[in-house]
């Protein structure tokens, strides 16, 4: 599997190790700095997803991917996920807070009963 080139943008931060972006997303939910775009509260109301699943994703979710470009903000993106819930959140670092792009769940769009 080859490698992306990424462009370079003398303004995109450096890009965060997998090990180095959970921790981050971690150390956000512990401090209370976890930023929501408008995107990320619908989908989250819309798939019954509260902040308490994403602060368990943030112990025991895993990030399996390096960061990607974000070309909206010219940012690096992650996401994080948990296989056992099937919960899965994309963020942006932006220290010491973490963005939260979006969230998906391996069910469809429903809300919690």
């Amino acid at each position: 599997m080859s490698k992306k080139k990424v462009a370079k943008n003398p303004k995109q931060p450096p890009r965060l190790a997998k090990t180095q972006a959970k921790n981050a997303f971690r150390e956000a939910f512990i401090s209370g700095s976890v930023i929501y775009t408008s995107h990320a509260s619908k989908r989250m109301a819309t798939r019954g997803v509260d902040a308490n699943d994403l602060l368990s994703l943030s112990k025991d979710g895993f990030v399996h991917y390096e960061g990607e470009p974000d070309i909206t903000t010219g940012d690096w993106k992650y996401s994080i996920e948990s296989l056992f819930t099937g919960l899965k959140a994309v963020f942006r670092v932006a220290s010491p807070s973490v963005i939260i792009i979006t969230v998906i769940t391996s069910t469809t769009d429903k809300k919690k009963k």
